[in-house]
């Protein structure tokens, strides 16, 4: 497990936190160059001791990215309940990257903790992350850690993707082509699966794909249809679309 957690992290922030220490003491200011420069050297578990062992210390002077990097230390010395304390205290201090890890971990933990995950989840997106803000949609969507609450949800997605998050405009054109009391606006639809596909999202590309084939939202293209249909077969290895791009070519 701690692997996994570790892949989590790291997908939100590849590294430890560098950059001008903070204006507190030189001694602290030097412990922190000295971690930072000793957490550089992944391998090595002994530096990577000094390194836990140095953030630490300028942690508890209260700096947040330093209690942050002690968790990154943490969780790759396999030392899974250090790095959650770590993480959480860098939370505390409102370092959202770790607020999303101890959310994304509690969340995992047992029942009794899913709604504080979805509470800190939530409370993350308020202050601006978007990845935090696709796992709370996703919580009001389903009802882990709560009620259900899809208009809630929705105001969620908008949000997402307003930042031009691909996952935040997919599932808000979902809800808007799918779901009852959300507008049934296929134009809104088509141009959220627009922003969705060119940042990336093949399951977008093969919606939007869909309702150019059909003239949902828009008028009928359906050259680029099959063009769309086309880069999801052969990029996204996705089966549904190289179906529906076969039955497109033989009619």
């Amino acid at each position: 497990m701690p692997a996994i957690w570790l892949a989590r992290l790291l997908a939100l922030c590849a590294c430890v936190i560098s950059g001008p220490a903070f204006a507190q003491s030189d001694d602290m200011s030097a412990i922190f160059d000295k971690a930072m420069a000793a957490g550089e050297d992944q391998d090595d578990w002994d530096a990577r001791a000094e390194a836990l062992k140095g953030f630490a210390t300028v942690c508890e002077s209260g700096l947040a990215k330093a209690c942050y990097n002690a968790g990154v230390m943490a969780e790759r010395s396999y030392e899974s309940d250090a790095a959650f304390d770590w993480m959480k205290k860098a939370c505390d201090r409102n370092k959202l990257v770790a607020c999303y890890y101890v959310a994304d971990k509690l969340a995992f933990r047992e029942p009794s903790n899913v709604p504080g995950a979805r509470a800190l989840f939530g409370k993350t997106c308020a202050q601006g992350m978007i990845a935090a803000c696709l796992r709370f949609g996703a919580m009001l969507e389903t009802g882990e850690g709560g009620t259900e609450d899809n208009p809630k949800a929705f105001d969620v997605y908008k949000r997402a993707c307003a930042a031009k998050s691909a996952a935040g405009c997919d599932r808000l054109a979902n809800f808007l082509r799918y779901r009852d009391g959300f507008g049934n606006d296929d134009l809104a639809a088509r141009n959220a699966f627009e922003i969705a596909c060119s940042k990336g999202s093949w399951s977008a590309c093969s919606s939007l794909a869909d309702m150019l084939r059909e003239g949902r939202g828009g008028p009928k293209d359906p050259a680029r249809a099959s063009d769309l249909l086309m880069r999801v077969c052969l990029d996204g290895d996705n089966t549904g679309a190289c179906d529906s791009m076969l039955l497109t070519l033989d009619k």
